[in-house]
């Protein structure tokens, strides 16, 4: 019988976990481990199956090992299987998935973004066992340095001795069952108000940094609570944010609240808000698309909305969704909310980017591995080309999660279309036939970074930790510039400079021609949210919550 926590880890990390495992047995959670060497099978035990099933928490052991490990792969894939299923009965909050991360060499997957991650990684700072606790629903605790010592030691020591030993034979095959204790996991904390504050030691000693803004309160800061994954929007003198609890912040130009919506039940908003006429339009998770107006609702519509971009063009907001009619991306009237549209291929699959506009056709991408173009011009037969980005690779492969499609915002300039997929390629297509014009393959997955197309050159970021500058006619790269991790942030192009947020704090200005470092903006959090450049102004947010203004001269 599984646990409420269903433990995911690499083969390589068995051992690693003896110290996860009488933590957990100490907060009285139960668990399922499976101890096993599985390397030689192929399909998950039905004993697993089951645990999955009955988890409320998949707690996900990440490492280097992480990346290559064919099970958790087979098992995350389950779990977002489950929470589709989950959406549709009107159980959204029944399973989630939490990262904790042990190693700064893990690579982070492109659904990390929907997820609770918690960075174990800086020993210096053991806050983060509080994050786990508050991630199982239990309360904080005050001694958290042995736990965290424990769990994770420093590297320079390695694994302490008592972890080392911590799974005997006796130990493997008790905890191949699951572990002792019964205490009850509460769902995803969702719904708390977050209480905004000035701090008094600022987020970032960069000389540029003009002002900060937290959007959570001191308890927060340490965690994935209050994160900002999707960037700044900036009209007349007012700046837009919005948060992976459910608030959603107008401020001045000089970091002042102008006033702060709340989403129903703390629903995470992950992507960055739509603008129009002073009309500020969110997705909300398991909430549905919001129109907000000076701080107050002006519609809402509920469904499956999760991770996408809501997308004005001709005049109406696009956005996809997993709904109970299976739309595949429906078109909304700015102002009244009203249904104008509902777009969808020759055969269903669940949509996975955001949507783009040109001319009369849509394009997004989907599960099942391919990019459609659709024309909006008609209510049947509206699949006008598909092309392939990711679903040769699932098939050669087979991949069973379908873990190889588009994710990012497709970019449509000149009559190409530019998109990433996370089957490591950057493509090029015809905008108006599909017909493939070239392919950049990179070394890691692209997922929520969207292409930027400058003076002829396509700007993308890559799970390998690169930012890389391909010349937009013939697919050959001009220049890369490493950071030091996973970048998931989109580029923006501003006056010749690249600017570009990084999972390592950093968001770095690069010379849009050369790709040298003109200077590197330090912040308190992993930067995913793509930094928005205004009037010599560079804004930045944070998965820390922290909304940053950098002065450019």
């Amino acid at each position: 019988m599984g646990g409420n926590v269903y433990i995911s880890h690499a083969d390589e990390d068995i051992q690693r976990c003896a110290p996860i495992l009488r933590t957990l047995e100490s907060w009285q959670v139960s668990y399922h481990f499976d101890a096993l060497d599985r390397r030689s099978g192929q399909t998950l035990s039905q004993e697993s199956q089951q645990a999955l099933a009955d988890c409320a928490v998949l707690l996900r052991v990440c490492t280097r090992f992480t990346d290559r490990s064919y099970w958790m792969s087979i098992e995350a894939g389950a779990l977002l299987s489950l929470q589709a299923d989950d959406y549709r009965a009107g159980q959204p909050e029944r399973h989630k998935i939490v990262n904790l991360i042990l190693d700064s060499a893990y690579v982070p997957a492109p659904f990390d973004i929907s997820s609770t991650v918690i960075d174990a990684t800086n020993t210096r700072w053991p806050g983060w066992v509080n994050d786990l606790r508050r991630a199982l629903g239990l309360a904080p605790l005050q001694d958290i340095a042995r736990i965290a010592h424990d769990i994770n030691p420093p590297p320079a020591r390695g694994m302490s001795r008592r972890a080392v030993i911590g799974l005997g034979a006796a130990g493997v095959a008790t905890l191949a069952v699951g572990g002792a204790g019964a205490t009850l996991l509460a769902s995803r904390i969702g719904g708390k108000a977050s209480t905004p504050h000035a701090t008094s030691t600022p987020p970032s000693r960069d000389a540029r940094l003009r002002w900060s803004f937290s959007t959570g309160s001191a308890s927060d800061l340490a965690a994935n609570h209050a994160a900002i994954s999707g960037g700044a929007v900036v009209e007349g003198n007012t700046l837009y944010v919005a948060t992976q609890t459910g608030g959603v912040y107008a401020l001045s130009l000089t970091g002042k609240q102008f006033w702060r919506y709340a989403a129903a039940g703390g629903s995470a908003i992950y992507q960055q808000p739509a603008l129009a006429n002073n009309v500020l339009y969110i997705c909300a998770y398991h909430v549905g698309v919001v129109a907000i107006q000076n701080g107050a609702k002006l519609w809402m519509h509920s469904g499956g909305f999760s991770f996408t971009h809501p997308v004005i063009a001709e005049n109406k907001l696009f956005v996809n969704a997993i709904a109970e009619d299976f739309t595949f991306v429906t078109a909304y009237d700015l102002m009244t909310g009203a249904q104008v549209g509902a777009y969808g291929p020759e055969h269903f699959s669940i949509p996975t980017s955001g949507v783009a506009v040109a001319s009369h056709l849509l394009y997004c991408g989907a599960q099942d591995g391919y990019l459609y173009a659709l024309d909006m011009t008609k209510t049947q037969a509206q699949q006008v080309w598909q092309a392939d980005t990711g679903a040769a690779r699932q098939a050669k492969e087979s991949v069973l999660n379908q873990q190889y499609y588009v994710q990012t915002l497709p970019t449509i300039v000149d009559g190409t279309l530019y998109v990433g997929s996370t089957d490591f390629n950057l493509y090029a297509f015809d905008a108006a036939t599909g017909a493939q014009r070239w392919v950049f393959a990179t070394k890691g997955a692209i997922g929520y970074s969207n292409t930027a197309v400058a003076d002829g050159v396509v700007y993308v970021g890559s799970a390998d930790h690169t930012l890389y500058a391909v010349d937009a006619q013939t697919g050959k790269q001009r220049w890369s510039y490493a950071t030091g991790s996973s970048v998931i942030s989109s580029p923006t192009v501003a006056n010749g400079k690249v600017y570009l947020g990084s999972g390592d704090h950093a968001v770095y200005e690069l010379d849009a021609q050369t790709g040298a470092l003109s200077h590197t903006y330090t912040t308190s959090g992993k930067v995913f949210a793509q930094p928005t450049v205004h009037d010599d102004v560079l804004y930045v947010c944070d998965l820390q919550g922290y909304v940053y203004a950098f002065g450019l001269k």
